[in-house]
């Protein structure tokens, strides 16, 4: 499946490894481990929307293991980072939601001699459909995605070009999402780069990305395209304005068109920005705010969707063993329906986590969040409430880097059901 990308990055990387061999001797591994269990109290587990009839209260248990490493290979610069997690998840009064989530990724990163760098990597995530589209039942998304990175470092702050080739496969459990929902990626990003010794970046080009429908086609997909096109021009940076505050953010113009001539083609400002500030010694604060296509895969008629949104991140370390987070988010939701207005609404999520370090290598974790969706449409409104507690034990080297590999990307901005995140 993963096409003629795989196999020129492979030829490449085979060519190019050897050379590195010439690098110093690497270092040690550095390593994570980490065990999570929780139970939790959610009000409304499948998002069912206002008015649903049925039972939608559950309480959650929920087991998870993970373990993340950083093995050097033949030198620092070529090592493989590897992190895995999995788990089960049972729900106690709607069990047909029960599901395994499961996590890995992969990177082996290499540099050959002094010109060439690079990198491949594996990604994997099964995880929980949350939707009422086929309340009462359940389903499951599973992404698998493969990518590879060749550039040419022409001095150490210099990569010029910088190719990376890319492919995903989007499949869900059931067959009502799966005609409509199941989705295949696959594309190209060409960029240049500068990295100064400060740690700031910049870089910038143009990402173009084949999407297909695979299942689509038959009476119940009627008028909805199959496939579509994405061409992107961007840039992104991160600037170390001072040890204390880091600034990042990518910018692009988006063009969409349909090859089957179906629609009409799409013109749109992406962006995703933010700030990390130390306040001081005990407290951070991230702020962040994102404008983006998504899929949206509760309403199917919707030619394309746009998310638009701000949040904000606050972590206090109240005492040596204590600790507070604050964490919130809004977004505004646009669905394009062919030959109806714009269907609006807007997604608030919000909480607080409290962590006690209770032993060393071990902590208690309370946390609690609301979340709620407003519409004019009454079938696209809904409630939820959580509130949970757990333990996480966990050991690793010391390296904060690679304790953050096992920290799911959604736990930035949102909280994860199957994840006490921090």
């Amino acid at each position: 499946m993963m096409s003629r990308y795989r196999g020129t990055l492979g030829v490449c990387v085979a060519c190019l490894l050897p050379c590195a061999a010439q690098s110093a001797s690497p270092g040690a591994v550095d390593y994570a481990v980490r065990l999570q269990s929780s139970l939790q109290s959610d009000s409304n587990p499948s998002l069912a929307s206002d008015g649903t009839q049925g039972v939608r209260r559950s309480s959650l248990w929920v087991n998870t293991a993970g373990a993340a490493a950083r093995i050097p290979l033949l030198s620092d610069d070529t090592r493989l980072d590897i992190a895995g997690t999995a788990g089960v998840a049972r729900f106690g009064q709607q069990s047909q939601l029960n599901y395994q989530p499961r996590r890995f990724d992969s990177t082996l990163h290499w540099r050959a001699g002094r010109l060439f760098v690079g990198q491949i990597g594996y990604q994997y995530e099964h995880e929980r459909y949350t939707s009422d589209r086929i309340f009462p039942a359940g389903d499951t998304v599973t992404t698998r995605g493969l990518d590879g990175v060749l550039g040419m470092r022409v001095s150490e702050a210099l990569t010029l070009p910088q190719i990376r080739v890319f492919q995903q496969r989007t499949r869900y459990g059931a067959t009502e999402n799966q005609r409509i929902f199941d989705q295949d990626d696959r594309g190209f990003e060409l960029t240049a780069e500068y990295r100064s010794p400060t740690g700031s970046s910049l870089s910038g080009g143009l990402q173009q990305t084949s999407s297909t429908f695979p299942l689509r086609g038959g009476p119940d997909t009627a008028g909805l395209a199959d496939k579509y096109i994405d061409r992107e021009w961007f840039v992104r940076s991160t600037w170390r304005y001072s040890v204390k505050t880091a600034l990042s953010g990518r910018l692009g113009w988006l063009n969409r068109s349909y090859p089957d001539g179906t629609q009409s083609d799409v013109h749109l400002l992406t962006a995703d920005l933010s700030a990390d500030w130390q306040m001081s010694p005990k407290t951070q604060v991230r702020l962040g705010v994102w404008q983006h296509p998504y899929i949206n895969d509760n309403q199917p008629t919707a030619l394309y969707s746009t998310l638009r949104g701000g949040g904000v991140a606050i972590n206090w370390q109240m005492s040596p063993k204590t600790a507070v987070g604050l964490q919130g988010s809004y977004e505004t939701l646009r669905d394009r329906i062919a030959g109806q207005a714009d269907q609006l609404s807007t997604r608030t999520q919000y909480g607080m986590r409290f962590t006690w370090q209770a032993w060393k290598g071990g902590a208690l974790v309370l946390d609690g969040y609301r979340s709620q969706e407003r519409s004019d449409e009454r079938w696209n409104r809904y409630r939820q409430n959580v509130v949970r507690v757990g333990i996480v034990v966990y050991l690793d080297s010391g390296n904060a880097a690679v304790r953050e590999m096992l920290v799911p990307r959604k736990c930035q901005w949102s909280y994860v059901e199957d994840s006490l995140c921090r």
